[in-house]
């Protein structure tokens, strides 16, 4: 049986270092900032292996939100959409500051002991705003800002490829988005994606598409219910799949 405590952020950042990789994109005489991957873990196990340690838990979310570089004089590339495809993004991840969505994270390896994760968004675009992030994917003209775009096929699988052999997936984008009719096609592509040799979780909402937000608003959400949510679908998963 695992535990989920609701550990104070002081606390979690002196145990969990964050690393990301930030790029904006320009496109018709504009910048758009972006974030296509981010780890986080134990600062023991980093000081000994790096990055190099394969992934226990892969998080999928709704996008990028408050997380930023952890340097504010670091200068984020800038990339066209033609270097994108070609992958010329992907870059060593930087630190990066954490944020409340990854604090719930680390609250979840901390209760299963893991050293190492990974967060993935549906879309790479930064924005803090669940409604003019919904608004600016309307406006989208392809769906390159998705990692689960065909056209970043190869970055995906390179991802997967570092999960270890027991590692999960814990989806967590939210309901509400699903409405966008962008995002849900996104999400859909996610879930025919999926490494159907790992164990796949996530706090299920009344749809199949629909689950919690680490940060989910109104209905009762809060953080500490979340985090109480998900201690409950690893224990039921851990009880059902006993040896």
């Amino acid at each position: 049986m695992v535990s989920f405590s609701f550990i104070p952020a002081d606390d979690l950042k002196r145990k969990y270092n964050v690393y990301g990789n930030f790029y904006n994109v320009e496109h018709e005489g504009s910048c758009k900032k972006y974030r296509n991957d981010l780890h986080i873990i134990d600062k023991e196990c980093f000081d000994q292996h790096g990055l190099s340690q394969p992934i226990e838990l892969l998080a999928i979310m709704m996008n990028p939100g408050e997380s930023t570089p952890l340097f504010s004089n670091y200068r984020i590339p800038l990339f066209t959409r033609e270097k994108v495809i070609m992958r010329k993004h992907c870059l060593d991840p930087i630190p990066a500051k954490p944020d409340r969505t990854q604090y719930q994270v680390m609250r979840m390896m901390n209760g299963l002991e893991i050293k190492h994760s990974r967060v993935i968004n549906i879309s790479d675009i930064r924005d803090t705003q669940s409604g003019s992030f919904a608004v600016d994917l309307e406006s989208e003209i392809s769906d390159l800002h998705s990692i689960f775009s065909e056209s970043r096929e190869q970055e995906l699988t390179n991802i997967y490829s570092s999960l270890a052999d027991d590692a999960f997936v814990f989806l967590a984008w939210g309901r509400d988005i699903i409405d966008c009719e962008p995002f849900k096609l996104l999400a859909e592509k996610c879930i025919s994606t999926l490494p159907q040799d790992k164990v796949v979780l996530g706090i299920a909402g009344e749809d199949y598409l629909k689950f919690k937000h680490p940060l989910q608003r109104g209905r009762g959400g809060t953080p500490r219910s979340w985090l109480q949510e998900a201690e409950n679908c690893l224990n039921e998963y851990f009880t059902n799949n006993q040896g």
